[in-house]
């Protein structure tokens, strides 16, 4: 799995539990997210959207944080051993939503993006993979499926190739078993890749594509300059031995 995302520790109604290992440089982190892939990602590349995802909260490293709401409720303590060398971040979404904020409510999935403030640089380096969390029960199920669409942004990405570093990112917090893809756009192809570092595959316009083979994250992208194409895709996620 991409390091640029926290593990999801627990999913339950009114809580979302982070764990960040701690990193050397690395004093603060910045957790933003949208109720849409589309808005995780920004307007960037032919994607609608608003330009940046919501910002949520900010941490500092190795902190042990707690929204007001979670303070408050003082869910089931958690021994020390278990956040040594961590960051710990507990919230509760519903503590941040606003009038015209593009955050999910408590029983919808959010798209999460982490950023990470560097000594080095002086200031915080670009968001991370947008990680996706499931609302709260998505997990009481054997074999618990997920659907979404997005849009693939423009990135001049090209058949057999890397994907280019703004390619949309997507991390799942558990692996994946099957899933399918759809490009929604009748005349243009559109690339995905399973790792940063593998080439692409293309997947024609108006094409469905199955994939069987456990997976954690993918990486969208077309060929097209600032032209974005639609896409939809769901999946079936492990959770049955």
């Amino acid at each position: 799995m991409a390091r640029d995302v926290p593990s999801v520790i627990r999913r339950e109604p009114h809580l979302i539990d982070l764990a960040i290992p701690i990193e050397p440089g690395v004093t603060r982190y910045r957790i933003l997210g949208s109720q849409t892939l589309n808005g995780a990602y920004g307007n960037a590349h032919g994607v609608p959207g608003p330009a940046v995802p919501t910002t949520i909260l900010e941490a500092q490293s190795g902190e042990y944080f707690r929204s007001p709401s979670v303070r408050r409720r003082r869910p089931s303590p958690i021994v020390e051993e278990s956040f040594r060398n961590q960051t710990r971040i507990m919230f509760d979404i519903m503590d941040y939503q606003g009038p015209g904020n593009p955050l999910p409510v408590d029983d919808q999935p959010l798209f999460l993006r982490m950023q990470k403030f560097h000594v080095a640089t002086g200031a915080f380096l670009p968001q991370g993979p947008i990680l996706i969390v499931p609302a709260p029960g998505f997990f009481n199920t054997r074999y618990p499926s997920f659907s979404c669409s997005g849009s693939a942004p423009g990135i001049l990405c090209q058949f057999g190739g890397v994907m280019p570093a703004d390619a949309l990112h997507i991390v799942f917090t558990a692996a994946v078993s099957a899933i399918t893809f759809e490009n929604l756009n009748a005349a243009t192809s559109m690339m995905i890749s399973f790792n940063k570092k593998m080439t692409t595959m293309e997947l024609a316009g108006a094409g469905l594509f199955t994939h069987n083979g456990e997976l954690d994250e993918i990486l969208f992208g077309s060929p097209l300059n600032n032209v974005a194409i639609n896409f939809s895709f769901a999946a079936r996620f492990v959770n049955a031995g």
